[in-house]
């Protein structure tokens, strides 16, 4: 936790979005997944993430050889993605209105993308999209942080005390990054604060990762609306079998190969 001086001294500059360098140094280290969507692509010939950021995943699966296309709504992610895989399409698109003129074998959105759709309308939009953006028999696969066990928990909503996460290197020097959130169990909302303070003087950067959790026993009524199929939900990359006490909500739904 700061020191209370020294956060009521220095104002922090809150961003509308992410600044994509300080939001790789801190979210971007993760690489249990890339296997796990490598393996997603190796027998497609296209794949299509939503909230693609700076290309960490699609890096990964264009190693399979796959054709990768991507959307995300911030550019300078964007332009970081474009030189990771410079044979990429990658677009600013809002996913739950995104219209490509293609269809993919797969399409994936990886590391919590779909909880960043605040509202159940929204969620809802981008189904009925990737519906439209896959070839029949495709897959949508995504992943999110498990949240039945503690959404089931009693007790009140609550906000967490700024905790230090670690010191990352960023733009130029390091900064010590500290992490707070807070919980509303009707809403399904966990929305998470960073705060970002230099070692060099500089001003203090403040960014919110506001999400909205899913529950597994929402999901298959959901993508039924869209014309998805449920066909598998895992608990971790290892592709163990969900339970309440699995760390991760890992989907694949499937367009069927011949329409209702």
């Amino acid at each position: 936790m700061r020191d209370p001086e020294s956060a009521s001294s220095t104002e922090a500059t809150r961003s509308e979005s992410y600044p994509p360098g300080l939001y790789r140094s801190v979210h971007g280290e993760r690489s249990v997944d890339k296997t796990f969507y490598q393996a997603v692509v190796r027998e497609a010939a296209s794949v299509l993430e939503l909230g693609c950021g700076h290309g960490r995943i699609a890096e990964a699966m264009r190693a399979e050889g796959v054709q990768v296309s991507g959307i995300d709504l911030s550019e300078g992610a964007l332009e970081e993605a474009r030189k990771r895989v410079p044979d990429g399409h990658f677009v600013a698109a809002d996913m739950c209105s995104f219209k490509l003129d293609a269809r993919f074998d797969r399409i994936v959105c990886p590391y919590n993308g779909v909880y960043c759709l605040l509202e159940l309308a929204d969620l809802r939009a981008m189904l009925h999209r990737v519906y439209e953006h896959l070839v029949p028999g495709g897959l949508f696969v995504f992943d999110g942080y498990a949240a039945d066990s503690f959404h089931a928990q009693e007790g009140d909503d609550a906000e967490s005390e700024e905790s230090f996460v670690r010191r990352v290197e960023a733009l130029g020097t390091d900064w010590d990054v500290y992490e707070s959130s807070r919980w509303n169990r009707d809403a399904q909302r966990i929305d998470a604060t960073y705060v970002h303070v230099p070692t060099d003087g500089r001003e203090t950067q403040e960014a919110a990762i506001p999400q909205r959790y899913l529950l597994r026993g929402q999901l298959e009524s959901l993508l039924s609306e869209a014309g998805l199929e449920l066909l598998v939900v895992h608990g971790d990359f290892d592709q163990s079998v969900w339970d309440e006490d699995a760390p991760f909500l890992i989907v694949t739904a499937q367009r069927p190969h011949v329409e209702a």
